[in-house]
């Protein structure tokens, strides 16, 4: 007697089979939810954190918490599940990294705070300090998380005196909200009265915030010996600076050009007022990398910057305007138009120069950021277009925070198939008309068969 006769036939060996696969797929299905195995197959390991991001999670002291916010759409189900994926991958890591995700809808006070105005934006936080992504690749999270490690803050004074913005003011044209934004960026702010009695500390960034006063000649005298020591320095500049600080500007090379920038384009994104200037890169410059792609930054009532290379300083114009601006030195009111034939200068017109040179020891650059327009900054705009990234970008630099990890690009070899026209033709007549008349032709033939056996 044969093996399927002496256990009651084929019926009971398939049952018993059966059994025997349900079995291991169970006990399967129990090792995984006790036990988890992840193996990255893919060519050079790209699912897999790179060394250096494994590298700044080992030296991150503390726990990080990473906040998404996701409206609800159609889409949403689709980004939460790529956020988590990517969020997933550090966690995994570093277990006391946790992701929330908010809907800006339900929580506006909280978007606003964070000046949240993207579907899907990150705020990344370690502590007191935090950074808000727009791209969640891995060398945007990992920079992020390189940052908030950094230890030691980084001072920041902010000139008085003068009629300066404020750093603690709420209105609409001051700078409370851009101070609280450092701040989380790690960076101590205070003020600094200019008096010309003192001497300017040189530990930490100097930002003369658009003055609206003239300033004594001891007072001038003050900042240049500022400069000369190696100083770093953000000037805000309105229209009508005060004219005491053309010289400044004169050491460093620069002129500031007569007249109110004004920008015909913006009537195409419903922006009436033409002295509303749309700024975007014109540079590679380190600066201009967070900046968000075709978001630009705008600037309300801006200064025309023209930058001459001044001896020693390495220069380079970060922000300019479109074609279709120009300086106005008439008033700005009715139908303004470019006039050929007077003083005023044609688009693109630079509105923010980046300055660097060497200090004494060679060590470190000295650096120095001139901006035309001061308004970009306040309160009132902080948050729109691109102004906070470019903003906080300014001040890293000048920080020399610049310092990224560079993360390796893994590309995977064959990704693409170059086919040539005979080629695609033959792969056309192939799935299109060989395959289905063979498989027309085989299922005819199985139905003669079966006909045949009747």
């Amino acid at each position: 007697m044969d093996w399927s006769k002496r256990f009651g036939g084929a019926r009971l060996q398939s049952a018993v089979l059966t059994l025997l696969a349900l079995g291991l797929l169970t006990l399967a299905y129990w090792l995984s939810q006790r036990s988890a195995v992840e193996m990255d197959w893919t060519y050079g390991h790209r699912s897999s954190l790179s060394a250096e991001t494994l590298a700044v999670l080992g030296d991150l002291q503390g726990a990080v918490s990473v906040t998404a916010f996701v409206r609800d759409g159609d889409d949403a189900a689709t980004l939460r599940r790529r956020i988590s994926m990517r969020v997933a991958q550090y966690s995994g890591i570093k277990p006391d990294l946790t992701l929330t995700f908010v809907n800006p809808d339900l929580q506006p006070d909280l978007a606003r705070e964070l000046a949240i105005s993207r579907q899907g934006e990150v705020v990344v936080r370690m502590g007191q300090r935090s950074e808000r992504l727009q791209a969640l690749n891995e060398q945007a999270v990992t920079n992020a998380l390189y940052r908030l490690a950094r230890r030691g803050a980084k001072q920041v004074w902010i000139t008085t005196g003068h009629g300066e913005r404020d750093i603690e003011a709420t209105a609409g044209y001051q700078l409370s909200n851009f101070s609280e934004h450092l701040q989380r960026r790690g960076f101590a702010v205070d003020t600094l009265r200019i008096d010309g009695t003192t001497t300017l500390p040189d530990d930490g960034i100097l930002i003369i915030a658009s003055p609206s006063s003239e300033f004594a000649e001891n007072e001038l005298d003050q900042l240049l010996a500022y400069m000369d020591r190696g100083g770093n320095l953000l000037w805000l500049v309105d229209p009508g600076a005060p004219a005491s600080l053309d010289a400044f500007a004169e050491a460093l090379g620069l002129t500031l050009l007569p007249g109110l920038v004004v920008d015909a384009s913006t009537r195409t994104r419903g922006i009436d007022n033409p002295t509303f200037v749309l700024g975007n890169p014109i540079s590679s410059h380190v600066v201009n990398q967070p900046m968000p792609k075709d978001t630009p930054a705008l600037f309300p009532r801006a200064t025309g910057i023209d930058a001459d290379a001044a001896e020693g300083w390495d220069t380079t114009a970060l922000i300019g305007t479109t074609q279709d601006s120009w300086t106005e030195t008439g008033a700005v009111s009715g139908q303004v138009q470019y006039d050929a034939g007077g003083a005023e200068r044609p688009g693109p017109i630079t509105l923010i120069v980046a300055l660097a040179r060497p200090t004494a020891t060679d060590t470190v650059e000295q650096r120095v950021i001139v901006a035309g327009d001061g308004d970009f900054l306040t309160n009132a705009y902080l948050g729109v277009g691109a102004n906070l990234p470019l903003g906080l970008a300014m001040l890293s630099w000048l920080a020399t925070d610049d310092a990224s990890i560079s993360i390796p690009t893994r590309p995977a070899p064959d990704t693409r198939i170059d086919l040539s026209d005979r080629q695609i033709a033959l792969l056309g007549l192939l799935f299109l008309i060989l395959l289905p008349l063979a498989l027309a032709i085989t299922g005819a033939a199985v139905l003669w068969r079966r006909r045949r056996r009747r």
